[in-house]
């Protein structure tokens, strides 16, 4: 920023985040803590609440939900803002669809003005509030089509023989796909739903060989999966037993905006109370196991979607519960499968438990002829994954009796142990109690047991590497102090605007983030308005923006606890140190000035000013430069 001479404003520079009533409306009708309590569990702590970001490896709360201000923070990721924000970067929105989706959730219709900066559906057909109401008026075709259709009445006997009641039927809004190839994209069509939209909702396929489109579900049951929210984002089909020749058994929809397989599990809206409560959920393997075990009584069953349980479910879960149960079918399942879990149990901060059904039965019909109570009580018995890994390796002898065995069971552990990626921290310490336990197992002495894992590392017999807890996580904003300061001071003192407005302009900031918002705090006094946080917050648009307001306020409010100097006196102290740089710099900018095409008497009072300035400054004893 350009020093201006006394009394003089700075030139009002528009911003393309103009004051708007909807954005004001959505503010005042969604609740920040209710907002962002659906995304993670939130629990109170002094007067904000505290939750596990789901940005990072947290392995304690660090996101932060402020009601009073209506704010949220990472202290980690160093990221944060308002329910705008929230929204971006939990979804991977833009702005304009972030407000559009809160708009929904508020159950506020936007004025013409917004939806036109918007943009709108025909024209954007991948963005997520339109392909959510795709997904959604598809689901209602497909569940209206099993409840109603002539053409389901084979997919209602079926799951009368298996058992399904209506209530689950309901409860998990199962549909019916018909055998038809273009059933759903006729009707779409009628709706005037573009095939580029279908295609981005996962809904048809195209043919290349023939050029036209077709139904991606034909002749399935169908389950829709379901978001957190309970919004519907995909569907998986199960093909009926006399279609069996037709396809693959079980297809899920491709990966859209909306769905990513390996980070979502199926019946996660419908457990949610259940879950949160316990803070434990049972993981099984497909879509009919969950439905079934909810009717039979079980309160807590997932599924995976056509994937293994991997790091992204574990991530997804580790905001909601401490303890995850994976149910296998069998013990073939569990053996091919105790590698992975193993590695999972190690790497993530959770207590992840491997239940094991008797060979042939699948997780509903074991409830169905043992009873709910057998398997909450197997559920209970289940191991942990490292327990699971050592009961698999020393399977059929005694360890104590077989030495050569038991070192092969050894080293196939520890080889399995070196084969996770290795961080710092809770990991380390879950390691060395893992090391403490095969001691105990093999009667060995634990210094032995890890210079045997140090030499397989060693030997490269696996694949790994070393990696931070927190992943991705970028670098702390560098701001000069002097910005800081400024802005710290306006934030605690926002009438002296004026008089900083008098002698400083936002083209002096050399930091970005702090240029945007001091431009926001002074088109906001030029309006008329406070400069209180919130409505600075409100002029923000961006999660970079936004980040670094919260993070210049509560900084702000640290120093004002700690010192006894008012924002006057501290503005007044960082004026007098910093009095030359500014002028440098206004002396700068004027030279600049010189370059453009002015006409004579315009560079003369350039020339006369710059000639002022350095007389001035040689009337004053050097000071400290502003960096």
């Amino acid at each position: 920023m350009v020093c201006l001479p006394a009394g003089q404003m700075p030139q009002e520079i528009p911003v393309s985040n103009a004051f708007d009533d909807d954005k004001e409306r959505i503010r005042e009708s969604v609740n920040i803590a209710e907002l962002v309590g659906s995304y993670i569990n939130l629990r109170r702590q002094g007067s904000a609440l505290v939750g596990i970001c789901p940005w990072h490896n947290d392995s304690k709360p660090s996101l932060n939900v402020t009601p009073s201000r209506q704010s949220w923070r990472c202290w980690v990721c160093n990221i944060g803002g308002d329910i705008f924000s929230f929204v971006m970067q939990v979804e991977g929105v833009d702005f304009p669809e972030a407000k559009r989706m809160l708009a929904d959730r508020a159950g506020i219709e936007l004025s013409k003005t917004s939806l036109v900066r918007s943009g709108n559906e025909r024209e954007a057909p991948h963005k997520k509030s339109s392909l959510l109401k795709i997904v959604q008026w598809a689901e209602k075709r497909f569940h209206d089509m099993l409840l109603n259709g002539a053409e389901a009445e084979s997919a209602r006997a079926y799951l009368a023989e298996r058992g399904f009641d209506s209530e689950s039927v309901q409860r998990y809004r199962i549909g019916f796909s018909p055998r038809s190839w273009t059933w759903l994209h006729d009707l779409a069509r009628q709706r005037e739903i573009s095939n580029e939209s279908l295609i981005e909702a996962g809904l048809i396929g195209r043919s290349e060989q023939r050029g036209s489109h077709y139904d991606r579900f034909r002749g399935r049951l169908i389950f829709p999966i379901r978001d957190f929210q309970a919004r519907p984002i995909a569907f998986g089909g199960r093909i009926l037993p006399q279609w069996a020749d037709d396809g693959a058994k079980y297809v899920n929809s491709p990966e859209t905006p909306l769905f990513k397989k390996r980070s979502q599990l199926y019946g996660m809206s419908e457990v949610r109370d259940e879950i949160t409560k316990t803070r434990a959920v049972t993981v099984m393997e497909g879509y009919t196991d969950v439905v079934m075990a909810s009717q039979l009584g079980v309160k807590d069953a997932v599924a995976v979607l056509g994937t293994a349980l991997g790091e992204g479910h574990i991530h997804f879960l580790q905001r909601f519960v401490d303890q995850v149960t994976l149910v296998l079918d069998g013990d073939a399942a569990g053996r091919n499968r105790a590698n992975e879990v193993l590695n999972l149990f190690i790497t993530q901060n959770l207590d992840l438990r491997v239940l094991t059904l008797p060979d042939g039965l699948d997780p509903c019909d074991f409830i169905a002829q043992h009873g709910v109570e057998e398997f909450d009580q197997m559920r209970k018995r289940a191991p942990d994954a490292l327990e699971h890994k050592i009961q698999v390796e020393l399977a059929g002898f005694d360890p104590l009796r077989d030495t050569h065995r038991a070192g092969v069971a050894l080293d196939n552990l520890l080889t399995a142990i070196a084969s996770a990626p290795r961080s710092f921290g809770t990991q380390q310490s879950k390691e060395m109690l893992i090391l403490g336990r095969l001691a105990r197992t093999f009667h060995l002495q634990e210094s032995d047991i890890r210079t045997r894992l140090a030499s397989i590392r060693k030997r490269g017999r696996t694949k790994q590497w070393v990696h931070e807890v927190v992943d991705d996580v970028p670098p702390p904003m560098k701001i000069p102090s002097n910005e800081r300061e400024l802005l710290e001071i306006l934030l605690l003192g926002p009438g002296l605007i004026e008089v900083v407005a008098e002698n400083v302009d936002r083209f002096h900031f050399k930091h970005a983030g702090c240029r945007e918002v001091f431009q926001l705090m002074l088109d906001l006094h030029a309006e008329g308005l406070t400069l209180d946080f919130a409505n600075v917050l409100d002029r923000l648009e961006t999660i970079v923006g936004q980040s670094l307001l919260m993070d210049l306020d509560d900084e702000a409010r640290k120093k004002a606890e700690t010192t006894e100097a008012s924002p006057a006196e501290r503005w007044e102290k960082l004026y007098e140190t910093n009095l030359d740089e500014l002028s440098r710099l206004d002396d700068a900018r004027k030279r600049k000035t010189l370059d453009t095409n002015l006409n004579d008497t315009e560079a003369l009072d350039v020339l006369n000013k710059l000639l002022e300035s350095k007389r001035a400054r040689m009337r004053r004893p050097d000071t400290e430069d502003w960096d």
